[in-house]
């Protein structure tokens, strides 16, 4: 994507600095066609601009795919859509994208009067068959979790987690029937299996105590898995409510066919989608109604109420560049219309009430006041979060605090 017209500083170079609104657009092309860059000027002189970066060296892995970033004089709005890591808070590399958005927003907030707010899309897993969660109710009972992998599979990876005081162990058998004893558990250790008729190899390594978290990770690597369907044993060394989950890696960096055959569309997420302060956006279709399929459930995998609210992400038109207009659907899309409307937002609360500052918080607080929510339905949930994104009722909700 050619960033020609974006100047060092991460500014839309414009010579029309007085209209109200201004808006254009360039494509991303990516694996789901629906990633955007949003420029908008508003009055006053000051911009708010969304660009595609690739933030991966600040996030600390290479799975990132599409973020962006408002930014003006008096605020600035990081656009990011989920890395390509399922809801696996608590891994080396997730806790460090988590860790750096926080701290990304930390340092942004000290610069004097500038707001950062974070815009996350909650990915498009929730249809795909890669996650999977179940419960061990006893000491005495172990758990068959069963993966299919298709033809051409070159190698994939896999994560495990449980929370401490939670300890699993794991023994695998192979589409032929070669099977291994239960994997006994050493901190930090990596065991390597050559199954025979397969001629595939399976590295695991077990993390007991996860930095930055308090869960055991137990982590995966087939290399040219020989197809068919793949069992993995969970059994338990110790129990308190059994609870674990398994993760896949998301679509664009499988190979081929490797999904789960009791798959559960819940915590799909993807991170950086569950640190805490951003606002995680969920998509729907607005022609039916009806939240998208492939849109990321929450909640955190520890229980943290995720998505914060829902946003239009299906054939909605937007601006390309020379004049152009294209329509894209999934979680980037309704990303960009929620830092879109944050942006309108912090124009109206800190130019035209004249606010001396707002965080994060208080922004996500605000659009959670007016979000609209459709009667018999139970608030929050995991499709919907708190509700609909609804700027006109937001700013009704601002008028009457």
């Amino acid at each position: 994507m050619a960033d020609t017209d974006i100047s060092a500083d991460g500014r839309k170079n414009t010579a029309d600095r007085n209209s109200r609104i201004a808006v254009s657009g360039h494509q991303n092309v990516g694996e789901h066609r629906s990633c955007c860059r949003l420029s908008v000027c508003t009055g006053n002189g000051d911009r708010c601009i969304v660009v595609a970066h690739d933030l991966s060296e600040q996030l600390g892995t290479g799975q990132h795919r599409n973020t962006g970033s408002f930014c003006s004089g008096k605020f600035r709005i990081v656009r990011m859509d989920g890395c390509g890591i399922n809801n696996k808070v608590g891994s080396r590399k997730n806790v460090f994208c988590l860790l750096t958005v926080e701290n990304l927003c930390a340092k942004r907030s000290q610069v004097a009067g500038q707001v950062t707010f974070f815009c996350i899309g909650t990915g498009n897993e929730a249809d795909k068959r890669h996650h999977f969660y179940n419960e061990i109710p006893d000491q005495q009972t172990s758990q068959t979790v069963e993966i299919r992998v298709g033809e051409q599979v070159t190698g994939f990876t896999m994560e495990l987690w449980t929370s401490i005081p939670n300890i699993l162990s794991i023994a695998l058998t192979s589409p032929s029937g070669e099977t291994t004893t239960r994997i006994p558990i050493r901190v930090n250790s990596r065991t390597d299996f050559e199954f025979l008729y397969e001629r595939t190899k399976v590295t695991i390594d077990y993390r007991l105590i996860v930095e930055k978290g308090t869960a055991e990770l137990i982590f995966f690597r087939f290399d040219q898995p020989s197809p068919g369907i793949w069992k993995i044993e969970v059994e338990p060394v110790r129990i308190i409510d059994g609870r674990y989950h398994l993760w896949l890696p998301v679509s664009e960096f499988l190979s081929g066919e490797v999904y789960f055959l009791d798959s559960n569309p819940d915590y799909t997420i993807l991170n950086p989608g569950n640190s805490a302060s951003p606002v995680t956006v969920s998509y729907y279709d607005g022609a039916n109604g009806a939240v998208a399929l492939a849109s990321g459930r929450g909640y955190s995998r520890n229980d943290r109420i995720e998505p914060s609210i829902t946003a239009p992400g299906i054939n909605v038109k937007g601006a390309l560049p020379s004049g152009r207009f294209a329509v894209r659907s999934g979680a980037s899309i309704s990303c960009a219309v929620t830092a879109g409307t944050v942006a309108l937002l912090l124009e109206w609360i800190l130019k035209k009430m004249g606010t001396p500052g707002i965080d994060a918080f208080q922004i996500q607080s605000i659009l959670i006041l007016g979000a609209v929510r459709a009667p018999g339905k139970e608030f929050p949930n995991r499709e919907w979060g708190y509700g609909q994104l609804n700027l006109f009722n937001t700013f009704n909700e601002i008028r009457m605090l």
